[in-house]
């Protein structure tokens, strides 16, 4: 390990003093320099044949106070076979140190893992297929390491210079143990990209252990960051990656235009049959920054209970169950108080578990407050609760807008 890192010194022409080693945490990682932005991403062979396609979605949120990152990235892929994939993969990064808290992948073959990540600690599920078991994820790492699928997100956070050295601990969620890599910077270089010539800085990055070379990245310090890529494969030959930026996925004009149609869209985005994955984009895009949900009730005991929710946190949480059982939420009534830009709409509602039932399983109120920027119409706050036998909706919440 010592005479690999040695030539990789040498060949970035680096010295002692360009060669810094980096754990997750570590103050020299700002994954700040990541503006929110969207591109796509095409996978070649050596022959130019195209391989798979993906877009990528980077926005920023918070999750419990912290700052993060969520990337959202759908594609498609070509098996052995011929057959095509389809799949959905999502992260959450901690927005400055990059350090991962949570990675979700579905796929059309019914493959799929939710994975937590908690410092060392990883917990969460996988299933290898459609008809496999579900299997129990609880591992414990030597160290945290930033995520393998995106580890060319580091060099650029630690800053990119001639004949610069980083040495970090790599993981993804097939490994046991992170894995030490070396980030050497070797120059700038230009590189075509669909027809483009870009002028980037060329990254290698080797494992430590043995030297092998992992990947090539080029790397710009603007959207979309990594514009081109190179991945040895088994058979000795190279695959090329190519990305460049695509205009961010926004919300429906006709969702932000009006009062009637910013509340429309809320329960039509969150309602949909067991099964079906919702579009927690167009959700997102409803609200102002800083946003909350905040759901409040009666427990059994006949306590209160509040929990407060960012949007970014019931997509997350309360979204996978909504998706496994089936939830279908209709507006049954609403008073609104207006004045300039601000609007507050007392919304009954009745909650369903299947289209075409008759006899709800809840009922109740979102208390939601809504705010227009001279733009668009944005939701700053959605407070509900349940409709009890001792609390039932009073008559002049019922009535139709």
């Amino acid at each position: 390990m010592q005479l690999f890192l040695a030539l990789a010194l040498a060949w970035s022409g680096a010295g002692a003093a360009d060669t810094i080693r980096l754990e997750v945490g570590s103050p020299e990682v700002n994954g700040r320099v990541y503006a929110p932005h969207a591109a796509r991403v095409r996978v070649w062979t050596a022959t130019g044949q195209q391989r798979a396609e993906w877009t990528n979605v980077l926005t920023l949120g918070d999750s419990a106070g912290r700052p993060v990152q969520r990337w959202v990235t759908r594609g498609t892929s070509l098996t052995a076979a011929g057959d095509t994939v389809r799949w959905e993969l999502r992260q959450t990064y901690d927005a400055r140190t990059l350090a991962p808290y949570g990675i979700v992948r579905t796929s059309s073959t019914g493959a799929e893992s939710a994975l937590r990540i908690d410092g060392k600690r990883v917990t969460g599920t996988r299933r290898a297929g459609r008809d496999a078991p579900v299997e129990t994820i609880d591992l414990t790492l030597d160290r945290p390491g930033f995520v393998a699928s995106a580890s060319d997100l580091v060099p650029l956070a630690a800053g990119l210079r001639q004949g610069r050295v980083m040495i970090a601990p790599i993981w993804s969620p097939g490994m046991a143990a992170s894995e030490t890599r070396v980030f050497s910077v070797l120059g700038r270089q230009r590189v075509d990209v669909e027809g483009t010539g870009i002028e980037a800085w060329k990254v290698e990055e080797r494992r430590q252990q043995d030297g092998r070379l992992v990947a090539n990245w080029y790397l710009v310090d603007q959207s979309p960051y990594m514009v081109y890529g190179e991945v040895p494969q088994a058979d000795g030959t190279m695959q090329r990656y190519t990305e460049v930026e695509i205009p961010m996925p926004g919300p429906r004009p006709e969702d932000v235009a009006s009062v009637d149609g910013i509340l429309a869209a809320l329960y039509d985005v969150i309602s949909g049959p067991a099964g079906k994955r919702r579009d927690w984009d167009r959700f997102r895009g409803l609200f102002a920054p800083g946003a909350r949900l905040i759901p409040t009730g009666r427990r059994p005991d006949g306590t209160s209970f509040m929990r407060v929710l960012t949007p970014d946190e019931y997509a997350t949480n309360v979204g996978a169950r909504l998706e496994t059982d089936g939830f279908f939420e209709k507006e049954i009534g609403r008073t609104t108080e207006t004045w300039g830009g601000l609007v507050h709409a007392m919304s009954a509602y009745e909650s369903f578990r299947a289209a075409g039932e008759t006899v709800p399983f809840a009922r109740g109120i979102n208390s939601i407050q809504l705010v227009n920027d001279g733009k668009r119409w944005w939701v700053v706050t959605i407070l509900w609760e349940g409709e009890r036998p001792d609390n039932p909706i009073p008559a002049r919440y019922l009535r139709r807008p």
